[in-house]
């Protein structure tokens, strides 16, 4: 297993296990065109209405999670249009909810609700 795969496990098992999210609503590695370019997202979790809800953008412990994390999930999600994103290295986790008020992504502590 690589170190990217074992935090996205860990996120799987904690969001299940924890945050009482449904297993059926994970998808793993879904792949995507972007500017003719094949791209896979790390981790989508979708609604019960069958809409994108959360991107997990999962990077190796040994990787920062700065501005280029950033960029990536937010090039994934121009297509997705998830209004949750978890940024993560299994050492350090960033929570973003998209704000309808400020038309923008905040910071916020803790990862979103159950969907």
């Amino acid at each position: 297993m690589t170190p990217e795969e074992w935090v996205r496990q860990h996120w799987i098992n904690f969001l299940i296990n924890h945050h009482d999210f449904p297993r059926g609503l994970f998808s793993l590695e879904k792949g995507m065109k972007y500017n003719q370019l094949q791209k896979r997202t790390d981790l989508v979790v979708f609604g019960r209405d069958s809409k994108p809800y959360l991107l997990v953008e999962c990077k190796a412990p040994a990787i920062k999670i700065d501005e280029n994390t950033l960029s990536q999930a937010m090039v994934y999600n121009t297509k997705l249009n998830c209004p949750n994103l978890i940024l993560s290295n299994g050492l350090v986790h960033v929570y973003l909810e998209y704000s309808i008020d400020g038309g923008r992504f905040v910071q916020r502590k803790k990862p979103p609700k159950t969907p």
